[in-house]
Order: C-alpha cells, then sequence, then structure tokens
C-alpha cells in the first residue's frame, strides 16, 4: 500500500525524512534550547517551553510516527493532546508540529541533494512569493549555488519557524537558463538582507558536527549527562572558558602531576579551565577527565577557587605560606579529583537540600587532600579547621560527620566502602550495620543529612537512633 503524502505544504514523503526524524534521538530540557544554536540544533530534538524530558521524548516519538504515517496536523494536535503530554494553545502546536517537520522534510532532501549532485550539481532557493514570506527569505528567493557552496551551511532551509522555502536542484542546463544579470548563478549575496532568523543559521543536512553526533549517538530518547556537561561548560554563559592571567601555573603543574600519579585521574587528564561562574566552585566532567574552577567569588566572599589556587601554586613555588583560602582551593581542586578516584558524580537537587554525593566527596576530600599539597611541595596547615568548618555543602558534611562518629566510621575507610560510587546503598549498610538498625531507618537518617540544618539533624538523629528497633529487619 502506497504512503499517504504529509499535507503540510510538500507532497511527497521521504523515507529520508522519515529516518531522519527517527535518529534525532537525543532530547534536551527546554533550557539548553536557546543555547543550542545553528549546527548543534542539528543533531538533538528541542522545543521550547517543554521542560520534561518524558514530554520531549513523547512529542519527538509522535512526530516520527506521523512523518511515517502521513497524519494530518489536526489528527496529531488530537493524539497530543488527548495522551495528556502538552497542554499549549493551538498555534504552538502547529508550530511545534510545522517547524520540526518541515525540518525533517528537509533533512531528508538534503540527503538527496547530496547523493544526486553529479547530475545535479546546483541548488536554487525558491521562497513563497506571497504576502506571509518574510523579506529576508524573499531576498535570498532564485539565488543559485553549488550543492557544496558553503551559502548553504547557512542558509539552507528551514530558515525560521514554520519556514515554508525550499530548494530545487538543477543542471547545469537549468542553473544557466535561470541566471541572468543580477539572478541566479550571479546574484550576490547581501548580508544585510539575506539572513535566516535567529538560530536557524545551518544547515539541516549537512554532516558536520563529528564530535557532538559521536557523543549521542546510541543513546535513543536519552539525555547524555556527558553531552549535558559538555553543553553546559562550553555553550552557556556561566561556564564560559576564560582567560586568566597566570592561570597557566596551574594548567602546567596540574599535567605534571597528572603524569606522575595517574591513578588519582582513572578517566585520564585533559586539562584544566578557569571559568567565571558564579554558582560553584569546581567541576569535573569525568567521563571528559576535564577539569573546570571558577574565577567568581560570589558564593563566599573573598574567597576565589581559581584566584586563589593561582596563588597558593605561586606561594608554593616560592616557598611563602599558604592562607585558609589557599589551601581550600587545594582542597577545592583535590574535590573533584576524589569525584573521578571514586566514581561518585554529583547530583542536582531543590533548593535547600545538599545532596548526600556532595557531601560524602567533601568528607573525602577534606581528610586527604594532604595528599594533592604534599605533591605540590607544601604541609597542610588547616586541615583540622578545613574539616570542622570547610566552605562548601557546610550541612550535609557536618551531619555526616556526626552520623559517621557515631557510627565509628573513619572518612579515610569510605572511598573502599562506596564501590562504584554507589554511596546510597553502600552508606546504608553501613550505617545499619554499625549502629544496629533497620536498613530503612538508615536510609531516613541519610535522607535527613542532605535536607537538615545540623542543629535539627543532631536532635533529630539522637531520638531516632535511641528509639529505633534493633532487629535490622525491622522497618
Amino acid at each position: 500500500m502506497a504512503e499517504s503524502p504529509l499535507k503540510i505544504g510538500f507532497n511527497v514523503p521521504f523515507s529520508e525524512a522519515i529516518k531522519a526524524a527517527q535518529q534525532r534521538k537525543v532530547v534536551l530540557p527546554e533550557t539548553y534550547y536557546g543555547e543550542l544554536q545553528g549546527l548543534a540544533r542539528q543533531q538533538a530534538f528541542s522545543i521550547s517551553s517543554l521542560a520534561s524530558l518524558d514530554q520531549l521524548t513523547i512529542v519527538r516519538d509522535s512526530l516520527a510516527a506521523k512523518l511515517q504515517s502521513g497524519q494530518t496536523f489536526r489528527q496529531w494536535q488530537k493524539d497530543i493532546t488527548e495522551s495528556g503530554t502538552l497542554d499549549l494553545p493551538r498555534h504552538r502546536l502547529d508550530n511545534i508540529f510545522r517547524t520540526n517537520i518541515q525540518s525533517n522534510y528537509n533533512r531528508g532532501r538534503w540527503e538527496r541533494f547530496v547523493e544526486g549532485k553529479d547530475t545535479r550539481p546546483y541548488l536554487m532557493y525558491d521562497a513563497i512569493n506571497d504576502s506571509r514570506v518574510r523579506p529576508s527569505h524573499l531576498a535570498m528567493d532564485g539565488i543559485i549555488r553549488t550543492v557544496d557552496d558553503p551559502f548553504w551551511n547557512t542558509h539552507a532551509p528551514l530558515n525560521g519557524y514554520r519556514c515554508r522555502c525550499r530548494l530545487i536542484s538543477l543542471n547545469e542546463r537549468m542553473a544557466q537558463a535561470r541566471s541572468g544579470n543580477g539572478t541566479g548563478l550571479n546574484k550576490g549575496v547581501d548580508a544585510g538582507k539575506m539572513e535566516p532568523d535567529k538560530g536557524f543559521d545551518y544547515n539541516p543536512g549537512e554532516d558536520l558536527l563529528v564530535g557532538i553526533k559521536q557523543g549521542i549517538e546510541s543513546r535513543d530518547g536519552k539525555a547524555s549527562p556527558m553531552l549535558l556537561s559538555a553543553l553546559n561548560s562550553k555553550i552557556t554563559e556561566t561556564m564560559k572558558i576564560i582567560s586568566l592571567p597566570n592561570f597557566n601555573v596551574v594548567q602546567n603543574k596540574l599535567a605534571e602531576l597528572a603524569d606522575k600519579n595517574q591513578e588519582w585521574f582513572p578517566k585520564g587528564f585533559n586539562g584544566i579551565h578557569a571559568v567565571s561562574n558564579p554558582e560553584l566552585f569546581a567541576a569535573l566532567d569525568i567521563q571528559k577527565g576535564m577539569f573546570y574552577i571558577s574565577s567568581a567569588d560570589d558564593l563566599v566572599s573573598g574567597f576565589s577557587p581559581a584566584n586563589d589556587l593561582i596563588s597558593a601554586m605561586r606561594k608554593i613555588q616560592s616557598g611563602s605560606e599558604l592562607t585558609f583560602n589557599n589551601e581550600y582551593a587545594v582542597e577545592t581542586l583535590w574535590h573533584e579529583i576524589t569525584h573521578g578516584i571514586t566514581g561518585i558524580a554529583p547530583k542536582r537537587y531543590p533548593i535547600n537540600i545538599e545532596p548526600l554525593q556532595e557531601g560524602v566527596v567533601q568528607i573525602i576530600a577534606r581528610h586527604s587532600y594532604q595528599k594533592l599539597l604534599i605533591a605540590l611541595g607544601a604541609k597542610p596547615i588547616f586541615q583540622q579547621e578545613i574539616i570542622a568548618s570547610g566552605l562548601a555543602y557546610s550541612n550535609v558534611t557536618s551531619n555526616l560527620l556526626y552520623l559517621f562518629n557515631l557510627s565509628g566510621i573513619n572518612p579515610l575507610e569510605i572511598p573502599d566502602i562506596v564501590k562504584n560510587g554507589d554511596t546510597d546503598n553502600q552508606l546504608k549498610e553501613l550505617v545499619s550495620e554499625r549502629l544496629s538498625i533497620s536498613i530503612n531507618k538508615a536510609g531516613y537518617l541519610l535522607n535527613q543529612a542532605e535536607s537538615k540544618m545540623p542543629s535539627d539533624f543532631k536532635a533529630k538523629i539522637d531520638v531516632q537512633i535511641r528509639n529505633a528497633p534493633r532487629n535490622k529487619g525491622a522497618s
């Protein structure tokens, strides 16, 4: 049975377009939508105003299915609305449907243009010459360039939301016939007038994002943590890599240490960069072995991790004494190295909750950062003060230290306990065993450690342990 054509302005369904829809498997939350410009958006599916990965996955799959079956917008709107996935006005749904279907259509057409360029080496931009066409799109109408011309890297349709423009393939004779004085092949590019809409300056068919494409390959309907981390680190303004005076002293020294202490970098060491992020001290992309440290002092006034680390390195070289902030900057870097050593990945939680994982890593790092300090050629001066009142994750760290002390858990034994980054289960079992309480009760206490102020936590834990049933099977 022949496939029915889609009723959205063209009348031939392409198997290539269907394939393109199915291959765009990565879905990203709305927060990345405005940052995924140009070629990056080519490889990922995202819709402005949809924040849920589940929503995006359902919409992506439904659009691919409608492309396959040839259903109309009205049919898709009915299905997607009744599923409860979206609660958007008709014009927004219409925009989502037409923009994404048309994008896949153009992607499929581009594959045909590339395959047939030996016999039809030219493409002509064809705008819809009616009252609704955008002036910047109309300005491109009739321009002819070869398939390989760089012009199409930024100006191939889709060139905006609900763009109806298309490309027409031509052979040599056809291209010459449509080229007169200032037309076709002779039509110049007017950069002031021939502009795609913001965010659409890319070719939906070109395969230029090899790195990102490899990073998202084989991830069906899931947002890759590695991809999100890379986007967050390299695309957003808050994680923008900056040039910091004298930061090379940090980069060179850490590269030297990574060479001598490879066990600290199980995924390898691929560099450290200064960033201007006001929301964190430092970060590690575990899979890539890439470190980031912030120059901002917004979180703790007077403490700039990157600048204080530079100062620490230079003081160690000159034999000068470190300040508390210098030493804590070294601990901050060791904290990220500890993430890599233990495999404990940081997690984001709602406001007012400090992640258990970060507290555990913080405790390990505070008790062991002297390894890095000694390797740098210095000795710890403020370690006891840092253990008791470090600058990061103060609540969960204080709570866990209190719980570990009650349980007789030595912080230096924790890395051998939390195998493969499994903090939740391993710690629950250990606390349960040491305090002779149930697994459920131990899990409850660890959850409380994330969300309670230290004074509230201590009062609660004393009561909970005192009244806890002593048979481990109890709940």
